[in-house]
């Protein structure tokens, strides 16, 4: 009766130790499934966050690139630019590994998971640095405008300073131009006396008044004078001076010291050639201007 019971008592111990054995195995499967569903999930969340991150590193490298740069922002620009590259690489390369790691190879994965938030981490410093340069370019691109919008503001300044300045310059010049006023000519025959007979007429004095002008420069002044006779042709002309640009013939010249106050002058002309009858025209000149001019007529 003994020995049957101690047969029994093992028999049961047998039972129960494949009864342990056996949840202990399904246990630890159990666990290794949990462990590998979990694994999986991770899987596939950095899967998914990896795709995030190549797509944040395609848009700051895009919002990178469409910048224009110069100097030091260029090089900077290109420098983050090619390390762009290479980070976006590494995310690709990630993400191929991830996509063929099994569930089970849990360290892997670990070591995976952490690369990935190395990777989020360099991209957040990235983000930092592009936002920086693009404060800056824009900045500087506004600088850059309102020194545009000055230099052209200051250009038109100048412009209008310019004008005005020449304007007054030609104001100034016109105001000092000599004036020739009360214009006559007398015709004198070879006693000098007045004559009105076209054939006796042998000189022509032409008297007039420059007018004061303390604008004008005193000192040395040629006066022209050109008489047109009544065919349009100009009468004896002994010299040439200088008048817009050209250089035309005059009848007469006179040379006087201008002290910017009134001066009585008169001309002398002799008369070497045949006078026909009709209006004459008298046209005086100096400092390369016109200062005054005059008609009379000679019949026969």
């Amino acid at each position: 009766m003994k020995q049957k019971t101690i047969v029994v008592a093992a028999i049961a111990l047998g039972l129960v130790a494949v009864v342990l054995g056996v949840l202990f195995w399904q246990g630890k499967r159990s666990l290794q499934k949990e462990r590998e569903s979990f694994a999986q999930i991770e899987k596939e969340q950095m899967l998914d966050e990896l795709y995030e991150l190549s797509a944040q590193y395609d848009m700051q490298y895009n919002k990178l690139s469409g910048t224009n740069t110069e100097g030091q922002l260029k090089i900077a620009n290109d420098s983050i630019l090619q390390q762009l590259i290479s980070e976006r690489a590494k995310v690709d390369r990630l993400t191929e590994e991830l996509a063929t790691v099994k569930s089970d190879n849990l360290k892997r994965i670990s070591q995976l998971q952490s690369e990935v938030k190395t990777l989020r981490n360099i991209l957040r410093s990235y983000v930092t640095q592009i936002d920086s340069l693009h404060a800056t370019n824009e900045r500087l691109r506004d600088e850059n405008k309102q020194v545009k919008a000055d230099y052209h503001r200051a250009e038109a300044e100048a412009g209008r300073l310019k004008q005005e300045r020449a304007e007054l310059s030609d104001k100034v010049t016109l105001a000092a131009k000599l004036n020739a006023v009360g214009i006559s000519v007398s015709t004198l025959n070879k006693k000098g006396k007045s004559t009105k007979k076209i054939s006796k007429i042998t000189d022509f004095a032409v008297q007039f008044t420059l007018a004061r002008n303390v604008t004008a420069e005193p000192g040395p002044k040629s006066i022209y004078m050109r008489i047109i006779l009544p065919t349009g042709q100009a009468m004896g002309e002994v010299g040439t001076f200088s008048f817009e640009g050209k250089n035309i013939g005059y009848t007469a010249k006179k040379e006087i010291e201008y002290t910017g106050e009134d001066m009585s002058l008169t001309i002398y002309k002799s008369v070497t050639e045949a006078l026909p009858p009709g209006q004459y025209r008298v046209y005086l000149f100096s400092d390369g201007n016109q200062i005054g001019r005059s008609f009379f007529d000679l019949g026969n």
